[in-house]
């Protein structure tokens, strides 16, 4: 079954911004959308939650991500988006704005597993050098 997973804070869960984000991905995409807020027992360990996301995450068509405040993410986005681009499964950023992102780059700070990682670059215009790593 093809379907995009939505990887997204925690703290994001039950908000207008989830639904927000939800509408924006339904109108962009013509697939079902796997939620892990519903889709996953969230009265398992993190553990064990972490690990049914990253399988959902595997057998996704697309990712769509969305970010903390000014550009982080947490640790758990982290690693959906890491493990998608490992199975090289499209990822985009969705922003607050309602654009959607392919490019962008990734610093890991590792402060906390909130503020686990910053975004820069986004929607910045590469090289075929540089999509190459030449």
């Amino acid at each position: 079954m093809k379907y995009i997973y939505y990887a997204h804070p925690l703290k994001h869960y039950n908000t207008p911004a989830e639904q927000a984000a939800l509408e924006a991905i339904g109108r962009k995409f013509d697939l079902p959308i796997i939620n892990p807020n519903g889709a996953i027992d969230q009265n398992q360990s993190g553990a064990a939650a972490m690990r049914q996301c990253l399988d959902l995450v595997r057998k996704a068509s697309i990712l769509v991500f969305t970010e903390l405040e000014n550009g982080w993410i947490g640790r758990g986005v982290h690693d959906e988006i890491a493990e998608a681009k490992k199975h090289r499964i499209p990822v985009y950023l969705l922003r607050d704005t309602g654009e959607f992102y392919r490019t962008f780059d990734i610093k890991v700070h590792g402060i906390s597993w909130i503020r686990y990682a910053s975004l820069f670059n986004i929607g910045r215009k590469r090289s075929i050098r540089e999509v190459l790593g030449l």
